[in-house]
């Protein structure tokens, strides 16, 4: 007979899975998810509104060498 656990109960331990990561895996970790998040955001805007110091800088950046 299963046993009937109420649902969202966290599973047996021995069915969790563990993960350890290093203060250099997680810092990497939290800059790809942020990095991804932006590169989501941005690709879903038709429309950048910046002032003038904001165009300049855009400018600058576009115009350095692949």
């Amino acid at each position: 007979m299963p046993s009937a656990k109420p649902q969202g109960h966290w599973p047996d331990k021995t069915s969790r899975i563990e993960f350890r990561a290093t203060e250099d895996n997680r810092s990497s970790f939290l800059l790809a998810q942020g990095l991804l998040a932006a590169q989501r955001v941005l690709a879903d805007r038709e429309q950048f509104v910046l002032d003038v110091a904001g165009q300049q800088e855009w400018e600058r950046i576009n115009r350095r060498s692949a």
